[in-house]
């Protein structure tokens, strides 16, 4: 009795656990969700007319609100006027002063005579003011007067720019020397004067320095600020004929970014309501879900698919709404009938259930027509038609392929409502009716790519198995079930078996047929790891539990379930087919074989420990599981009949089903009395049209026939 208190209460606080890790996993997918719809919610696109550059505007423009705009037109021309006043700069080339100064070496060694008349002055100190001097020649930069005021004004003048008055082909004037000498030399000396008396009396050559006119350019053009030019509304921005140019972009985007910001300003009041708005529009899908369709709540892997799902479509339309008005304006008025919900529709029908894509896709089409560009009569028309043609014949997918046939039917469907809106609209059969067929057509061709492309992505993160997934498991030829028919025959046609009563139960109570049968195929793998331990491939006649206790018989019987378990984790199989491995035996008592302990204990007065004879669980958690529950014990316990009547199987599929009940085995499967009730029937139907007697035929006698004295004897 304690060791069972303790198991209590060690599940108890192994299930608070669990409770507590779900409750902040939906919280957290819960935050998520109101934080994206609000950004979503937000953040809204406006409406401009598109110019294409040095195109011819139709029709005439508007400011539909006061704006400034970056006018890049009047920036250009200023930048352009401002250097109007830089004119040219010259300097003295190296080769004509070093030119210069050879010749005045030359001078001073071949012509002695300048020691006589600078008795005083020796050669170094000629060299040396010659060599002076010729560095500031090479510095100097000459200008007009505009010019070097505009040098001086970009800190770009220092103290070897020098006015250049007049024609610059005379060479230097006289104030020009002064200033050149001012520079090269702080005291005039005999030597000084020499040397700059040499440099006068050549004829210098001014020569245009544009690499330096060209990078003055430049920092002026940079220094001007971009201008700003204010727009009051009403005002036009552009006449019909009018050549559309920069400047008139520059308007429509100076216009649209203001638009913009009283839209969807950041403001503390704004973001509080997006906030409230998505989380009223939350809490409202919630309560739909939890009043209509609890169970989809009882799962956090659906919640979060639903939330993923419903964001990924509304930032996908969000960012195709951004495309087309921004980046490809031209094509806004092109695409009037953009096919979004379809895409969340297929997706979640085809994921969970197409109630749930009903809802869903309501909730979706809602918010995107009040927060996208396009005519929102038309798109609501189109979406809600196009949606709920999905979930019509999404029912019907088995393979992925057929995705694409129903994104097909669907458009074809749509063609009438389009042709009637553009006939509501007065339009003629025009080229306008054939881009709006080819945009929707394009629109819903891209969904049946996308819905198959990221369905397994899907499927795996979120532990979903869809009838597609399924249907490929099916296959007899698996590796595990030609193993299981190989080397556990009898467990293999008893899966067999169980399969076809599953699937006529899920039929009958609209559960999903194809997954009991897939499960109810590989329910019993883990027999492979012992089978002849199990009573349908003893055909030897020798019973191996012979061999062991009623507690080894026990443990051997059970493990079938975990090592199950681990050879479909292996092959990767569904994780739904695992867990209906895992549960198809509940937390049932090995019943025999507790019997059985029972009656060696009897005489030793030892106490049997019923826990030791259950198997671990859980017990079923959808309805499918259950189903396959009652499938597997009720075939099971049908081949044990002596008699096959109507009688007997009904009496033998209550009395199982009963003994379910009253062992809390289906408490946590969702079925309804009703549904069980046609569980019931639909197996007791199937059991007897599964075993009908036939009639004995006779055996055929040899036909004797009399020849010649001769007994001829002919099997006809």
């Amino acid at each position: 009795m304690a060791l069972k208190s303790i198991e209590s209460l060690l599940s108890k606080m192994s299930l608070l656990q669990r409770e507590r890790q779900n409750w902040l996993r939906d919280g957290l997918v819960g935050c998520f969700f109101v934080l994206f719809l609000a950004y979503f919610l937000h953040f809204k696109e406006v409406r401009i007319d598109h110019l294409e550059l040095n195109t011819i505007a139709d029709k005439y423009l508007i400011a539909q609100t006061g704006f400034e705009f970056p006018d890049t037109e009047a920036t250009r021309l200023l930048k352009e006027e401002a250097i109007r006043d830089l004119g040219k700069i010259y300097y003295l080339q190296d080769r004509e002063v070093s030119k210069v100064e050879k010749k005045i070496q030359d001078l001073l060694v071949d012509r002695p005579q300048w020691r006589d008349e600078l008795p005083t002055v020796t050669f170094e100190e000629l060299m040396l003011a010659s060599d002076t001097l010729r560095e500031v020649l090479l510095k100097v930069k000459l200008a007009d007067p505009r010019t070097i005021a505009k040098l001086k004004q970009m800190k770009q003048c220092s103290e070897n720019c020098l006015v250049l008055m007049g024609d610059s082909s005379r060479g230097f004037s006289e104030e020009i020397w002064k200033q050149i000498e001012q520079a090269a030399f702080k005291v005039s000396t005999a030597a000084t004067k020499f040397i700059s008396q040499q440099y006068r009396s050549h004829p210098w050559s001014l020569h245009e320095d544009l690499e330096r006119q060209h990078s003055i350019s430049r920092l002026i053009k940079d220094s001007i600020p971009l201008k700003m030019t204010k727009v009051v509304p009403g005002s036009r921005i552009i006449n019909a004929g009018d050549k559309v140019t920069l400047r008139h972009l520059d308007m429509l985007k100076g216009m649209k970014k203001s638009v913009l910001e009283q839209h969807r300003p950041m403001t503390p009041f704004s973001v509080v309501g997006s906030l409230g708005l998505s989380l009223i529009l939350t809490l409202v899908g919630w309560v739909y879900l939890k009043t209509l369709y609890p169970y989809i709540l009882q799962s956090s892997s659906k919640k979060a698919l639903i939330a993923t799902i419903t964001i990924f479509t509304l930032y996908l339309s969000k960012l195709t709404e951004f495309i087309l008005m921004n980046k490809a304006g031209y094509l806004a008025d092109l695409c009037r009938f953009p096919l979004f919900v379809p895409l969340a529709t297929l997706l979640l029908a085809i994921l969970i259930d197409r109630k749930v894509a009903m809802l869903v896709s309501q909730f979706i089409t809602l918010i995107l027509t009040t927060t996208l560009l396009f005519n929102y009569q038309h798109f609501l028309i189109v979406n809600v038609v196009a949606a709920v043609v999905a979930i019509i014949l999404v029912k019907t997918v088995r393979k992925r392929k057929e995705v694409f046939e129903i994104c097909a039917k669907i458009w074809v469907i749509t063609i009438p409502l389009i042709l009637g809106i553009n006939l509501m609209e007065h339009a003629p059969w025009n080229y306008h009716i054939l881009i709006d067929l080819l945009s929707s057509f394009i629109s819903i061709a891209l969904t049946g790519v996308l819905v198959v492309t990221i369905l397994p992505t899907l499927e795996s993160a979120f532990g979903i198995v869809t009838d597609m997934t399924l249907l490929e498991s099916a296959d007899l030829s698996h590796p595990l079930l030609r193993r299981l028919n190989l080397e556990a025959p009898g467990t293999y046609r008893h899966s067999l078996a169980v399969a076809a009563l599953a699937e006529e139960a899920a039929l009958a109570i609209n559960a999903n047929p194809i997954f009991c049968r897939v499960a109810s195929l590989y329910h019993d793998i883990g027999k492979l790891a012992q089978p002849q331990y199990f009573t349908e491939n003893q055909f030897s006649g020798f019973n191996m539990h012979q061999l062991l206790t009623p507690l080894e018989s026990t443990q051997v019987i059970i493990a079938h379930v975990t090592e199950g378990v681990k050879l479909a984790q292996e092959y990767e199989l569904p994780s739904g087919v695992i867990d209906v491995i895992r549960e198809h035996h509940g937390k049932g008592l090995v019943y025999y074989f507790y019997h059985a302990q029972i009656e060696q204990c009897r005489v030793k007065a030892i106490v049997v420990e019923e826990g030791l004879f259950r198997y671990p669980g859980p017990t079923p958690r959808t309805r499918e599981s259950a189903i396959i529950m009652l499938a597997d014990s009720i075939e099971a316990a049908h081949r044990s009949l002596e008699e096959i009547t109507k009688k007997s199987v009904t009496d033998l599929v209550e009395s199982i089903v009963a003994d379910k009940i009253r062992e809390h085995q289906l408490d946590t499967s969702r079925l309804t009395f009703d549904e069980i009730e046609g569980i019931k029937k639909a197996m007791i139907r199937s059991l007897i049209c599964n075993s009908h007697n036939r009639p004995k035929y006779p055996r055929k006698q040899p036909e004797v026939v009399w020849k010649s004295e001769e007994v001829l004897v002919r099997l006809s």
